[in-house]
């Protein structure tokens, strides 16, 4: 099961699941994944219906429960949970901490370069910190946006994430975590 959380909005949590991670998942085990969208406040897996690669569904904050029964299943490498921003990665994330995660679940953190993007970063970081032994091993960050695909490029322009000799301490998930996993995500520019 692959958890997609992030306490700030717009950030590209949809965009990373659908677009990124479906499509993967998808590919390398040769059917449906299960998309599974948590948003009181949004609903963008309306936008995704014409797609053959997913089976969608939506559940709502008071239905938690029904998360509960997936983490507590081996083998839920289909399963894509898209969490919405605001209250409702918080709620979600107090849920999965009643019930553990146990190792199923693998942890995906988007944030873009502004600064407040990495201050949400960190606060659901220390969220999932809370859950999750293993963060080395189960937590990634897709850093969207990104202009480049060029390593420098993307220290510099995510120095939220890396950090930069003027940022205090701990304002960075470097600070956080010692040698994070993280993949870009490429912004594509599109014509007029």
């Amino acid at each position: 099961m692959i958890i997609i959380p992030q306490t700030k909005g717009g950030v590209g949590k949809s965009t990373v699941a659908m677009q990124v991670i479906a499509p993967y998942l998808y590919k390398k085990h040769g059917k449906k994944v299960t998309y599974i969208e948590i948003d009181d406040e949004n609903n963008d897996s309306r936008s995704f219906t014409r797609t053959e690669i997913v089976d969608k569904r939506m559940l709502r904050t008071n239905k938690l429960t029904e998360l509960d029964e997936l983490i507590l299943m081996d083998d839920n490498h289909e399963v894509i949970v898209d969490v919405g921003g605001n209250k409702t990665s918080s709620l979600v994330l107090e849920e999965i901490k009643k019930v553990g995660s146990f190792g199923n679940i693998k942890w995906i953190v988007p944030l873009g370069d502004g600064e407040l993007d990495g201050k949400n970063a960190i606060a659901t970081l220390k969220k999932i910190k809370k859950i999750e032994q293993n963060l080395d091993h189960n937590v990634f960050f897709a850093l969207n946006r990104a202009i480049s695909m060029d390593l420098d490029y993307i220290e510099e322009q995510f120095i939220n994430f890396f950090g930069h000799k003027y940022l205090d301490s701990n304002s960075v998930i470097c600070d956080l975590i010692k040698e994070p996993k993280y993949f870009p995500v490429k912004m594509i520019k599109l014509l007029p």
